[in-house]
């Protein structure tokens, strides 16, 4: 497994005391599948970040993530902050990038207030759900629009609304709308929202494709199985005695054709049975 990881830009801008977006390009370089990678920002003592997750990602495809960083305001200058690809505890490729942090005047900061943290939903299904954002610095916020990742095996596509402008104090509602893949999965995803101004706000959403429903429903209360099972006794019981007086006329190399044929077909059945319950799931009692 080989994995190259590059910034988008090398070198960027950004305020103390607030999450600073650095976007990193991803490429599989290796010559199998790549799954489960986390890419972690190593930043200063006293500074937060946030990482970011690549769930899959198929050889020779590329695809972009957004880790953040948040320099404390005792931070002032410029800083290398290195960027490691691992797998578990196995680190596969490592980069940097530059950050200009200057002094805190006029912060712009976005807060997402309200939003799920989990999304479940079957296959070929939309969703619409609100978000709540709110404008916590003291400039207006202009042109906010949001986006997803890491959401690749679960959406067929999404869309968010944007938000023109946001004052001050002001909270608006962003929606989501999501259409989901046609197969079962779970993606770890991120919401991610910014402003023109670059004030950023992100949540952890995990969006659940669910099986669908068996063909085959649950009878309550009584268990599917029960009921073939009652209906052969039946069914043998009233060709019984029919049969009994043609078995005692029968040969030996008769009854004993009879008897196997019975018991193939007997066995044809359970199989069909079995491989029914197998593919549709098998009932559970109501």
């Amino acid at each position: 497994m080989a994995i190259d990881i590059k910034p988008i830009e090398r070198e960027i801008n950004g305020t103390q005391g607030v999450f600073i977006a650095s976007i990193f390009n991803i490429t599989n370089i290796g010559n199998v599948p790549a799954d489960n990678i986390t890419l972690i920002p190593i930043v200063p003592e006293g500074w937060e970040y946030k990482t970011a997750i690549v769930s899959y990602l198929n050889v020779s495809e590329t695809t972009n993530r957004t880790i953040f960083v948040k320099p404390p305001y005792t931070a002032v200058g410029k800083f290398a902050i290195p960027v490691k690809a691992v797998r578990g505890n196995l680190t596969l490729d490592i980069d940097y990038f530059w950050l200009n942090v200057i002094k805190a005047v006029n912060v712009s900061v976005l807060e997402i207030v309200e939003a799920p943290r989990v999304i479940q939903m079957g296959p070929n299904s939309n969703v619409t759900v609100p978000i709540l954002l709110r404008n916590t610095g003291k400039v207006r916020l202009h042109d906010i629009m949001g986006r997803l990742e890491n959401s690749e095996l679960c959406t067929d596509h999404y869309h968010f609304t944007s938000i023109t402008l946001l004052d001050p104090d002001e909270v608006k509602a962003s929606y989501l709308t999501i259409k989901s893949k046609g197969k079962p999965a779970r993606c770890p995803a991120t919401i991610i929202f910014g402003s023109r101004e670059e004030a950023y706000a992100f949540s952890d959403l995990e969006i659940i494709v669910t099986p669908p429903p068996p063909l085959i429903p649950a009878i309550p209360k009584v268990n599917l199985l029960l009921v073939l099972l009652i209906f052969a006794a039946i069914l043998f019981a009233a060709r019984k005695g029919k049969e009994r007086e043609r078995i005692r006329r029968m040969r030996r190399e008769q009854r004993i054709f009879r008897i196997l044929m019975y018991l193939i077909i007997s066995i044809v059945i359970s199989i069909i049975i079995y491989m029914a319950f197998s593919l549709f799931g098998f009932p559970e009692l109501v």
